[in-house]
């Protein structure tokens, strides 16, 4: 309320000298005045609109010729279905606003005609109207078209569709002409109403001509100061809106005025400088952790609060094997370009697959999936993917790695080893008043690490718990490994081994029946089966060497459990 009358009282003071000059003069020229005043509303509610929709057909004219090239981009580069129907109703929707903005411009014309009386007024308007109908019969033919052209997309007939573009685009280039022309035609036709209205003005004012031009003068000063202190500041705000709007916050709007507008744009420079410093927080600790953190503690900054919050998430923890002996062989520099290599291609299949990569420690990488960065029920399925990824990647590291060490034999051989579980964790902002992460507690996470650790004893790469066994569901390719009782686990935990994409039916039975025989103490039946597979396969040669120990000196109160003691 306090804008409107601040500004209202400043359009007011200027009416009312306008107002009262008027009056002095109104007496004798009342029949001229009345007159103006009917010219005045036809140029604003009719000129004026008539011109403002041709230059939005103009606008939309453009648009279609823009949105019809995305589509056939989009189709040409393989846009999925849904991303083109959009983009053909957009086609749609501008060509018909187009059409809508030309017919209510005729609208205005034909209602200008039958009030004019003027010779020069109507045949200016009636040529203008006759070109604007020409001009809507060309647009149905280019519609017609554009729908041609757009079923030859989606045909495939992309050969044709050029063909169609091409002559699409001619056609463009005379309706975007015609638009222009008549675009030009509809200013002139309102310059010259408006020299006209200014013509009878100065008729009105020959009664008296000292208030008339006083009358003028203070016109001019009033349209000056309103274009200055209002009309420019609320588009300068629009445009630094649209700016905002694109990304772009490198916008300072000047402050010229102590009115509402002046405080408004005070205050929008104030939310940029805002935006500026979240942008830059977001890029810095981007860097440092998963920027869909950094996103939720900026706009929620509850979540840095002491409580945590407890939910079921799934965490993979993985190692490099061959690091100790990597990085004595290398320079400070040389080791953190390795290092920093490895762990962006081994970071890169986590976020590729909505991962969440918690820290980094050393070589090692720990990462969690689950809600609200992922689905409840497909977090052990991405996590599971991204451990597959990982294994691509490995390859791809040692590929390159002879280039990053700059050597060409001797290279040292490097694998890695996976752990993932699921379970309860605790969520939460971890550490003292002074330095805090975003991070996981519980269980859940020593039991991914320690299925990590676990692996080398293994011979096997990746190891599952049995939460996530259970949530992954079918389509990957895993066997039961072993009853696992881990350091600080009084129970054992059934783990699985995910060994790749394409499961081997035939050979995790055998590894199933070697497995059961060896639960069950039937060490002769257990050797034999476990030496059948033994040959390819690091985890039966593992099972083998433990059934020849046990063999030999099996414990009485054998249950199948292996226990394992370290860390």
């Amino acid at each position: 309320m306090a804008m409107l009358r601040s500004i209202g009282s400043k359009i007011f003071s200027i009416a009312l000298v306008l107002i009262t000059l008027m009056l002095i003069t109104s007496m004798g020229t009342s029949w001229v005045a009345r007159e103006v005043d009917e010219e005045l509303e036809r140029v604003e509610q009719h000129y004026v609109p008539a011109y403002a929709d041709l230059s939005q057909a103009e606008v939309k004219s453009l648009e279609v010729a823009l949105a019809l090239r995305q589509f056939v981009y989009q189709a040409e580069h393989g846009g999925d279905p849904a991303t083109l129907k959009l983009l053909r109703e957009r086609v749609d929707e501008l060509e018909s606003a187009a059409t809508a903005e030309i017919i209510k411009a005729r609208g205005q014309l034909k209602f200008l005609l039958a009030e004019n009386d003027a010779y020069a007024k109507v045949e200016r308007l009636a040529r203008l109207d006759t070109r604007l109908e020409f001009l809507l019969e060309m647009l149905e033919k280019y519609e017609v078209s554009v729908r041609d052209m757009i079923l030859a997309v989606e045909a495939g007939d992309l050969a044709g569709s050029e063909n169609q573009m091409r002559l699409l685009d001619r056609r463009r280039a005379e309706i975007n002409r015609h638009l222009e022309r008549d675009h030009a035609d509809m200013y002139a036709s309102l310059k010259y109403a408006s020299d006209n209205l200014q013509i009878m003005q100065h008729r009105a004012s020959q009664a008296s001509m000292a208030l008339t031009v006083i009358a003028c003068i203070l016109g001019l000063l009033a349209a000056g100061y309103l274009t200055r202190n209002l009309v420019r500041p609320v588009r300068r705000l629009l445009e630094g809106a649209r700016q905002v709007e694109h990304g772009s916050l490198e916008v300072d709007l000047p402050v010229r005025s102590r009115d509402e507008i002046g405080e408004l744009t005070q205050s929008f420079n104030m939310m940029v400088g805002e935006l500026k410093k979240k942008e830059r927080i977001r890029d810095t600790f981007g860097r440092y952790m998963d920027p869909r953190i950094v996103d939720g503690l900026l706009m929620r900054p509850d979540l840095a609060h002491d409580e945590g919050e407890r939910r079921v998430m799934t965490v993979l923890f993985c190692d490099m094997q061959g690091f100790t002996g990597l990085s004595e062989r290398l320079t400070p520099t040389a080791l953190v370009t390795v290092i920093n290599r490895y762990l962006t291609l081994m970071s890169e299949p986590i976020r590729a697959n909505d991962g969440v990569i918690d820290k980094y420690i050393g070589d090692a990488v720990m990462a969690y999936w689950g809600p609200p960065f992922v689905p409840a029920e497909r977090q052990a399925e991405l996590a599971c993917r991204a451990a597959l990824d990982m294994l691509d990647q490995l390859e791809r590291f040692r590929a390159e790695l002879p280039d990053l060490l700059g050597l060409r034999r001797e290279v040292p051989p490097i694998s890695i080893r996976i752990g993932i579980a699921t379970g309860d964790v605790v969520v939460g902002s971890i550490g003292s008043e002074f330095s805090r992460s975003y991070s996981l507690l519980g269980d859940t996470v020593n039991l991914a690490a320690r299925l990590e650790s676990a692996n080398r004893y293994y011979g096997s790469t990746i190891m599952l718990a049995e939460a996530t066994r259970r949530m992954v569901g079918p389509g990957m390719s895993l066997r039961e490994l072993d009853r696992l009782r881990v350091a600080g686990k009084q129970e054992a935990e059934v783990v699985y081994e995910l060994y790749g994409r394409q499961p081997q039916p035939q050979r995790d039975a055998a590894f199933a029946d070697a497995l059961a025989a060896y639960r069950k103490g039937d060490w002769p039946k257990a050797r034999n089966a476990f030496a059948t597979l033994a040959d390819g396969d690091a985890v039966a040669a593992t099972f083998l060497h433990r059934v020849e120990k046990l063999q030999a000196d099996a414990p009485a109160d054998w249950t199948g459990d292996w226990t394992f003691t370290e860390k």
